[in-house]
């Protein structure tokens, strides 16, 4: 289940994040951007086909979580680069919320992958390689809601599994 997973969330996670790129071009129109995320999805690629090896197989949440880091870091090397935090809560927020939703991880597995997530944003955010302007309120409480979420699912699953074993 969890490799099916890992490669489900490279399928849908590639065209999605290069998507994000239209509304990266309408804000900065710089092609750095673009180039950003276009490395991001060859990684992802990468990623993906590496699934099928050995270690892949062996190592599925892995996997997972270096898909979801590499779209954080590529994010915040587009908040470092534009100097601009912008809209970019919004992004780390459906990073965690769709690695909740997408990889079936332990519990514990998700809080370390969401806080490793969200301190991706904030180290950028919070430091002098960003300007700090008014803060995204509305983005930042995308990214607690967006967590949340995913990690509420995620308990709620684990204990759905822990039922049905039981009941078996």
């Amino acid at each position: 289940r969890m490799l099916s997973s890992t490669r489900w969330s490279f399928i849908i996670g590639s065209p999605v994040y290069i998507l994000f790129a239209i509304p990266d071009w309408l804000e900065y129109r710089d092609g750095r951007v673009i180039a950003i995320r276009a490395a991001a999805v060859g990684c992802f690629a990468a990623l993906f086909a590496l699934t099928y090896r050995p270690v892949g197989k062996r190592h599925p949440y892995v996997f997972a979580f270096l898909g979801f880091f590499i779209a954080s870091l590529s994010l915040d090397a587009i908040m470092i680069l534009m100097r601009d935090v912008g809209d970019n809560a919004e992004g780390f927020g459906l990073i965690t919320f769709l690695f909740c939703l997408l990889v079936p991880a332990t519990m514990m597995q998700s809080v370390v992958a969401c806080a490793v997530y969200v301190g991706m944003y904030l180290a950028p955010a919070l430091s002098a390689a960003v300007p700090h302007g008014k803060p995204n309120t509305g983005g930042i409480l995308i990214l607690v809601i967006g967590t949340a979420a995913g990690l509420i699912k995620t308990w709620f699953n684990q204990r759905q599994d822990r039922r049905e074993s039981q009941n078996e």
